[in-house]
């Protein structure tokens, strides 16, 4: 979606008369970049590959960004219509980015359990900070910060992609293993499990709760195996008395 100077040129005298004390005019703005915006994050992240944002988060990561805007217009510090929506669409990427990162960590903290991998170490090179912003003069960072992230977790993937065969190949019901590759795979609708166990019939709340009982039986299995293939083999016990060993 290409912008023209009409555009910015309205958007920039707007910017003008709000950080002048007309906070009326914020509803003015919101409803010139609304749509720009979400479709300048779509853009973005479709690019970055990334397969797991909506139409939802982009939406709420624009209204956040100019719920941010609005409250501080000035923070903006842009000389021009192009700086003041570089900004917005800067705190909407980033706005949208950090609620990826959120439901990653979410799915993968239970995926993580099962494979007995603990908890994920938090890389401080790999978060988007809402720091004050100067106009444009970041947006190049954080687009690199969107390449960093869409490339992140390589070897760590991979560990997981080993450990999972691994826990997969110890379940030798066929429903067990469909229902634990979903709960590795980050599937989280009760309405996907349900269909598995063969209970879309029933009332939600007894879906949820065999759902619940199902997840919570296969995943204690398959975290018990991955305990013990850790541990290495059980010791075989103590040897009886006379065989091997002195006594004080």
């Amino acid at each position: 979606m290409k912008l023209g100077s009409e555009f910015f040129a309205a958007l920039y005298d707007l910017h003008q008369r709000l950080i002048a004390g007309d906070p009326t005019l914020l509803a003015k703005i919101a409803n010139l970049t609304y749509a720009p915006l979400i479709a300048g994050v779509r853009a973005e992240f479709l690019e970055h590959a990334f397969p797991r944002v909506d139409d939802h988060m982009i939406m709420e990561g624009a209204a956040d960004a100019l719920l941010e805007y609005g409250r501080m217009p000035a923070q903006a510090r842009a000389h021009t219509g192009a700086g003041v929506f570089g900004f917005l669409l800067l705190r909407a990427n980033s706005r949208v980015l950090n609620q990826m990162r959120k439901i990653r960590t979410r799915e993968s903290a239970e995926g993580r359990y099962v494979l007995g991998l603990g908890p994920k170490k938090r890389d401080p090179d790999n978060v988007v900070e809402h720091r004050p912003v100067r106009g444009e003069h970041r947006i190049k960072s954080e687009e690199s910060g969107l390449e960093a992230a869409s490339q992140a977790d390589a070897g760590d993937a991979q560990e997981s992609a080993v450990r999972q065969q691994e826990v997969l190949s110890a379940v030798s019901d066929d429903r067990d293993r469909r229902i634990l590759e979903m709960i590795l795979g980050g599937v989280r609708e009760t309405a996907a499990f349900a269909d598995v166990l063969g209970i879309k019939g029933l009332p939600i709340e007894e879906q949820r709760r065999i759902v619940k009982q199902h997840k919570d039986r296969i995943k204690t299995a398959a975290k018990r195996n991955q305990d013990k293939k850790r541990s290495g083999p059980m010791r075989r016990g103590r040897p009886r008395r006379g065989q091997g060993g002195t006594r004080g």
